[in-house]
Parts: structure tokens; sequence; C-alpha cells
């Protein structure tokens, strides 16, 4: 159950009661006009389900089902109002993606002079339509990335803390024995640590560009993406390791740089976990690919 306390929630109170009133006033105001949409009957019913919504805690099908009952307000506006309203969603196309953009401006015509939305309510109730998928899956797209950078940092934080515990456990509070004394599987989970704090803090970054540009049927198989992303990278880390640690790595000359201890392996994990194009390259040298 959400929070009746949340701005989300209130602001979409706020606006169901004052689209409520608004629809009331324009039946009041269009009671003796006839009527044949029954635009009025439909705006209602959306107005009830968007409450219904509310009380369930269904932010986004309240926001969808008040936004239907704005939309058969426009049936019951006049010409001066259907003009000034098609010049709004114009001008708002601005924020939309390419092809919603194009889509609106073809309703409207390139030179923008509003006839046709302004004779027929149905074309201006598509172009405030499209408009409004357009923030519908803009909402969906911000919901499904707030889990999953949650869900990052989560896994950032306990990467961290695991982490301080190996030190500790390593070095029994004694930071300069580090480098000294350490089994192969105390390095081995070293690496693996580091190699996975890389590859979860590559992720978030890869969250964030992906956010900007994704549509919504990206977000939906960006879960997938991500959890191949950090297998794939912590998995890189260690396969650097032992490339380093063998003798392939001076035969075929692979790295420009050496490695003396400990640390410059958990460096080069955290590395080959943040970029994987540190262990392609290892491999398309240790394979002769170009």
């Amino acid at each position: 159950m959400g929070n009746s306390n949340s701005p989300f929630y209130q602001r979409l109170e706020s606006e169901i009661f004052f689209t409520e009133q608004s629809i009331k006033r324009r039946i009041e105001v269009k009671k003796d006009s006839p009527n044949d949409s029954k635009w009025d009957n439909f705006a209602l019913n959306q107005i009830e389900r968007a409450k219904t919504s509310l009380k369930q805690m269904n932010i986004d099908d309240g926001w969808k089902a008040l936004n239907a009952a704005k939309r058969f307000e426009v049936y019951a506006m006049e010409i001066p109002e259907r003009k000034a309203v098609a010049i709004q969603v114009d001008h708002e196309t601005e924020k939309l993606n390419k092809w919603r953009a194009s889509a609106i401006k073809d309703i409207f015509g390139h030179e923008h002079k509003y006839e046709e939305a302004i004779s027929s309510p149905e074309v201006l109730i598509k172009a405030i339509e499209i408009r409004d998928e357009h923030f519908d899956n803009r909402y969906n797209i911000s919901k499904i990335a707030h889990g999953y950078f949650t869900l990052l940092f989560a896994l950032l934080c306990i990467s961290l803390i695991s982490i301080l515990i190996w030190f500790i456990v390593q070095t029994n509070q004694d930071l300069n024995t580090l480098s000294t004394g350490m089994s192969m599987i105390g390095i081995i989970t070293g690496v693996l640590l580091f190699g996975f704090l890389g590859a979860i803090s590559s992720s978030i970054l890869f969250l964030r560009k992906t956010f900007i540009k994704a549509g919504n049927q990206d977000m939906r198989i960006l879960s997938m993406i991500l959890l191949s992303k950090i297998i794939i990278s912590s998995a890189f880390s260690l396969f650097i390791f032992f490339l380093v640690k063998s003798s392939l790595a001076q035969q075929f000359d692979i790295f420009s740089f050496e490695v003396s201890n400990i640390f410059d392996y958990l460096a080069l994990a955290f590395v080959s976990g943040f970029s994987e194009r540190l262990a392609q390259k290892a491999i398309e040298k240790f394979t002769g690919k170009e």
C-alpha cells in the first residue's frame, strides 16, 4: 500500500477534485444544450475510476483515468477554447519523443492553423491522447528505473561492506600485513569482490545513460541486461586475474604494465569489472584477433 500523505497521492487527489468541479460546471452550463456525444457521462465515469484508483493507491491508473476525463471535456469546449488547447499541445511537442511530436504536428497541419482540430473534437482529443501517452510512459519508466536504482545502490552497499569485512578478516585488523601471507582463496575472494564493485558501479552509470533515452519497452528488458552485465563483468575480473598470474600474459605481451602486489590485483579487478573492454581486448590479443 502507498502513503496517502505522499506528494504523489496528494497531487492526484487535488487534480481529481478540481477536474471534477470543472466538469460539473460545464455540465451545468451546457444542460440546455444538445449532448449527442454524452461526454458528461463518460467524463464522470472516468472521474469515479480515478477516485477508485486513488483509494487503491494505483497512482498510474488514476492519472490515466483523470486525463481521459479531461479529454472528454473537449466536446463541451467552444471554438476559442479548443484553439487555445491546440496551441498548448502544439508547444508541448518539444517535450515529446520524435515520432509523437511529428504525429501531433501532422494532425494540426504543418502551418499550425488548427482548423480540423478546432472543428472536430475527435481530432483534438487524439492529439491530446498522444501527448498524454508520452507522459504516462515517462512515469512508468521513472517507476521502473527507481526500482533498479534502489536495487543497485543496495548491492553497492553490500559490496562495500563485504570488502570491509574481507579486509578485516585477511589482515586481522592490520592493513600493513595485507600484501603478505594471503592464501590464494583469500586473493580470489578479494578479486571477485572488487570485480563485483566495479560491475555495480558501471551498471549504475549505464542505467543513468539508458534512462535518459529509454522507451517503455527498453526498460522492461533492462533487468536482464543489468544482471548479465554484473555477472559477466565479475567473471571478467576473475579471468584477468588468472591471465595476469599465468605465463601467457608475458609470452604474448598482453599487458603493458606489471602487477607486483595484491593492491595491483584488486585495482585491476575493479577496472575489469567496470569496463568489459579490458577483458575483451586481452582476449582478442591472446587469440590474435585484430
